[in-house]
């Protein structure tokens, strides 16, 4: 991977003039002061300057070499001190040095620069975290490397902002704004890691994206311009036309780069704008997905605090991503807790998504107490076809080949130049989805608030998730062989419980198209003392019957956690129906939807690329267990980074399963880490029939 960032300011220029010029002015001026090798004096009115002072300046001060070179590191490799107390950070600084340090020291701002180029460089080692980490954070990359450069008024931030930085658990959020409202305002980091009931760990990772007064935020007319270029290359093995059972990739052009275009510009005021083109491996065109939007944020309009809008692309969550959160990345086991987050509301959207990606139009905002979020998109979908023209079922291609690829296997083996191209199987943009979505939320004082969502999906097709346009023998199932009933009964109603919006009519046997899905979903939160309570509930409506009739299928997802400042444990609770079939839920799950299914023999299937279905699928499977995690930090050396334990059953089966995983990282010394993972798991041990029955050790 090639990373190449440019960033430009209009007033770059001027700034290093200035700095210049400041230099000359000190090293003409007659002084006495030791000075570190910017020219700027170390000492600052009799205290040593710890933001500039040299290492052997540092170990002139009454304390051991080990702990100067640890304060010296800190301030090299983390980040300055914005005041002394901040030494307290530092590993092998007890409060006895701090007292003998606090009369002998200062903390001045760093010399004067491009204040966002300063504190990219102060937190160079977060920044080069992000940007590998661009797949598994979802595009959130861009969004923190922003905050870096131009970090937002803790003062300013709600709830949901608060709850969506990384290890900042709603028990933390709710902290903050209890002693913002305290305090009326919190004006120092002082003041903010002094909050009760803000664990230290949240400061240290919420710290670097925040300030504490619009002046410190600098100049909002300037523009700043940022472009990431990304380039990778991976070999791909053809194999053998006659035996790989891939004969089609032939005419792909095996050895074309994942390439990545992105540009961003953060424009004078509160708007933000950008662009991105991504082309995976195995994809032709270049801007294979692209994607642009325009952003404004912050705006007052009467009673209205508008917080921000979108037009173009973007992305949408809530809650714990039962109802909405249309990312098509594959997270197991995301918690929305720790580093498992997801940004809660609308973002402007450049990330590499592109079967669930939302094109049009959002608006968040809230009005007192109630936060209200509209959206609407239209956008196509990659689908299977029925014979029938119907939409069997949505489908994440990775890569996205094009269609002549995706003939079915009769018409490729024909080959015949006169036949007409195949409508059915696997299709780019196969059908249109018009996405029209509500979110209100009430909020109770705290971390407290209830919510509901409505969700609607408008289609150019109807659906109808006929099994046997997906599997070669599932006729034998139609003609009512008994073996094959039962074994679909067993393995595989996941499948057959697909979204079906065709349906015969009651009096007679005309068909009825119903083009719409639509779900609701309501969600609530409450925080006591230093425990926090999260639910969600979703339900899919038949169509065929009103609000509250009809076969509706739900889902429910809630979890407890507990934090102190060196602990903390969470407990999640999943329930959901395999008849659940919403296209945006990504709630916490130990499998993809049609994992472990007859999806995953490409034999077994009428054509193979339906093994996508399985492979690249983001939709939990139907579940129900129980999650519990802890972690705990026994030492500055010694921590339980997570001791989990997972028990659930596979509603699609029946299959008991069972995880045990602990992590454990040990630090002799700064920068130098040790880490172990020990799991053990298990499946249907419950049942000795049962020939998939299993137990693992992994080290």
């Amino acid at each position: 991977m090639i990373v190449r960032e440019l960033r430009h300011r209009r007033q770059g220029a001027a700034a290093l003039a200035a700095v210049a010029i400041l230099g000359l002015a000190a090293l003409a001026a007659p002084t006495t002061a030791p000075a570190d090798e910017t020219g700027r004096p170390a000492l600052a009115q009799g205290k040593l300057d710890l933001n500039v002072a040299s290492l052997e300046q540092i170990m002139t001060l009454p304390i051991a070499p080990d702990v100067a070179r640890a304060i010296h590191d800190h301030r090299t490799y983390v980040r300055h001190f914005d005041d002394v107390f901040d030494l307290l950070d530092v590993d092998l600084v007890t409060p006895e040095i701090l007292n003998r340090l606090k009369p002998l020291v200062a903390t001045l701002p760093p010399p004067a620069t491009d204040q966002a180029i300063e504190r990219m460089a102060a937190s160079y080692r977060q920044v080069r975290n992000y940007l590998g980490q661009e797949g598994s954070n979802e595009g959130l990359v861009d969004e923190y490397l922003d905050l870096l450069a131009d970090p937002a008024n803790v003062n300013e931030l709600d709830l949901f902002d608060l709850m969506s930085f990384q290890n900042v658990s709603p028990v933390d959020a709710a902290a903050i704004i209890q002693a913002r409202e305290r305090m009326g305002g919190i004006a120092t980091s002082r003041q903010l890691r002094r909050a009760d009931g803000l664990r230290y760990f949240a400061y240290r990772n919420l710290r670097d994206f925040v300030v504490y007064d619009d002046s410190e935020l600098g100049p909002r007319d300037d523009v700043r311009a940022d472009y990431q270029l990304r380039y990778y290359d991976t070999p791909i093995y053809d194999g053998d036309d006659e035996n790989s059972g891939f004969v089609r990739y032939r005419d792909v052009q095996l050895l074309n780069p994942a390439m990545s275009h992105k540009l961003r510009l953060d424009l004078p005021g509160d708007w933000k704008a950008g662009v991105r083109t991504y082309r995976g491996l195995g994809e032709t065109s270049w801007d294979e997905t692209a994607k642009g939007y325009i952003e404004v944020k912050d705006q007052q309009l009467g009673p209205f605090h508008l917080k921000r809008a979108v037009a173009g692309s973007y992305r949408v969550a809530f809650g714990s991503g039962l109802v909405m959160d249309n990312t098509d990345f594959i997270h197991f086991r995301k918690t929305g807790y720790g580093w498992n987050k997801r940004p809660l509301g609308i973002r402007g959207d450049l990330s590499r998504s592109h079967e669930y990606k939302l094109t049009g139009g959002a608006v968040e905002g809230r009005v007192g107490r109630t936060h209200l979020t509209l959206f609407a998109s239209r956008d196509w979908r990659d689908g299977i076809l029925n014979e029938d023209g119907t939409v069997n079922r949505y489908v994440t291609m990775r890569p996205r080949f094009r269609n002549s690829l995706l003939l079915s296997p009769e018409w490729f083996e024909r080959q015949g130049p006169q036949d007409p191209p195949d409508t059915t199987g696997l299709r780019r943009n196969a059908f249109r989805e018009d996405v029209v979505g509500a979110n209100v939320k009430q909020m109770l004082g705290g971390g407290a608030y209830v919510g509901a969502t409505v969700l609607q999906s408008n289609y150019d097709r109807a659906f109808d998730s006929n099994p046997y346009t997906l599997i070669s023998d599932y006729q034998d199932v139609v003609e009512g062989n008994t073996s094959e009933i039962d074994f679909w009964q067993a393995r595989d109603s996941e499948i057959a419980a697909g979204y079906t919006s065709v349906f015969p009519d009651a009096g007679d046997s005309t068909v009825t198209e119903y083009k719409w899905r639509r779900i609701y979903g309501l969600e609530g939160q409450v925080v006591v003392g230093n425990v926090s309570l999260q639910a969600e509930y979703g339900w899919l409506q038949d169509p065929r019957a009103g609000f509250l009739d009809g076969d509706h299928h739900d889902a429910l997802i809630a979890n407890a956690f507990a934090q102190w400042d060196n602990l903390h444990v969470l407990a999640i609770y999943r329930d959901y129906d395999i008849g659940y079939d919403n296209p945006y839920m990504r709630s916490f799950s130990n499998d993809s939807k049609y994992e472990q299914t007859i999806l995953d023999n490409p034999y077994r299937l009428r054509d193979e690329w339906y093994g996508l279905l399985s492979a690249e699928n983001p939709q939990p499977k139907g579940e129900r267990g129980l999650f519990l995690d802890m972690r705990y930090r026994i030492s500055r050396q010694f921590i339980i980074n997570g001791l989990s334990f997972d028990q659930w059953t596979r509603k699609a089966d029946g299959a008991d399963q069972w995880r045990w995983t602990a992590k454990l990282e040990y630090q002799p010394k700064f920068n130098l880490r040790f880490r172990l993972r020990q799991r053990v798991s298990a499946r249907t041990e419950q049942n000795d029939l049962d020939v998939r029955t299993f137990r693992s050790w992994e080290s």
